[in-house]
C-alpha cells in the first residue's frame, strides 16, 4: 500500500513538472494570464514604475501598452453598488438618527465614489468583452486547423 502511494505521488509530481515545463502559447486564450489588447496576445509583461512607486497595472514588453488580466465584471459591479449604498445609508443614518447634519457630506462623497467605480466597471466590461471576442475567434480558428 505504501509503495502504491509513493508511486502515485511520484506520478503526480511528474505531471506537475511536465505541466510547468511546457511553455504557454501566447495566442491561446487563458483568462488566468494577463492579456495585451493591442498585441492581442498573452505577452510578457512587467509592472510599470514611476519613481519609487509601482503602478497597479502591467505593461506589455512588446508594445508598451497596458495588459489586463480578464476579470468578470459582475462582482466588481455588485461590490461597487453595495459600497455606494453603504455610504448613502451612513449619511442617512447620521442625519436622521444622530441629528448630525455633517452626515450630508456622505451623499456627494457617495456620488463621487459611484462615478469612479462605475468608470472602473465600464473599463473592465469593455476589456472583458474584447478578450472574449478574441478568445472565441481563436477557438474557432483552432477548430478549423
Amino acid at each position: 500500500m505504501e509503495n502504491s502511494l509513493r508511486n502515485k505521488s511520484i506520478s503526480d509530481n511528474r505531471e506537475i513538472i511536465l505541466a510547468e515545463e511546457q511553455p504557454h502559447n501566447p495566442g491561446e486564450p487563458d483568462s488566468s494570464k494577463p492579456w495585451c489588447p493591442t498585441c492581442e496576445l498573452h505577452t510578457e509583461y512587467h509592472l510599470k514604475s514611476r519613481g519609487s512607486k509601482t503602478a497597479t497595472f502591467y505593461t506589455c514588453d512588446v508594445c508598451g501598452g497596458r495588459t489586463w488580466k480578464p476579470t468578470l465584471p459582475l462582482p466588481i459591479l455588485i461590490v461597487s453598488v453595495l459600497f455606494v449604498l453603504f455610504l448613502f445609508f451612513m449619511g442617512l443614518y447620521a442625519v436622521i438618527e444622530l441629528d448630525d447634519m455633517e452626515g450630508l457630506i456622505m451623499f456627494p462623497f457617495g456620488l463621487y465614489a459611484g462615478y469612479i467605480l462605475y468608470n472602473n466597471y465600464k473599463s473592465n466590461t469593455k476589456h472583458w468583452r474584447t478578450f472574449h471576442k478574441w478568445a472565441k475567434a481563436q477557438r474557432q480558428q483552432a477548430k478549423r486547423n
